[in-house]
C-alpha cells in the first residue's frame, strides 16, 4: 500500500481519525455482521465526549479477512517497535 491508497488532506498528509470504540452484532441469521465504529475527528471532540459513528454491513468471510489483515499489521508494528529498542 502506498500513501495514495489513503484519503489525503490538502497538505498531502494521510487523514486520520482515532477510533474510540466499536459495536459488533450478527444479523440476518448469521449471514451478515454489522460493525459500528465510533471515532473522533479532533482532540476537542474527545475531551467533550462527542464522537461520530460509521456503520458497515460485512459478510463473515470479509470480517475474517479484515481480522487477519489487522492481526498481520499489528504483528509487523510490534516487531518494528521491538527492533527499535527502548526509548530514552
Amino acid at each position: 500500500m502506498t500513501k495514495q491508497d489513503f484519503e489525503l488532506d490538502n497538505g498531502g498528509n494521510i487523514i486520520t481519525n482515532p477510533i474510540i470504540g466499536w459495536t459488533i452484532a450478527d444479523a440476518a441469521g448469521g449471514m451478515l455482521v454489522i460493525v459500528a465504529i465510533q471515532y473522533v475527528q479532533n482532540p476537542q471532540q474527545r475531551q467533550m465526549g462527542e464522537w461520530k459513528q460509521i456503520q458497515f454491513v460485512v459478510t463473515p468471510e470479509k470480517c475474517q479477512e479484515l481480522a487477519q489483515a489487522l492481526t498481520n499489521a499489528v504483528d509487523r508494528a510490534i516487531q518494528q517497535r521491538s527492533q527499535r529498542g527502548p526509548i530514552h
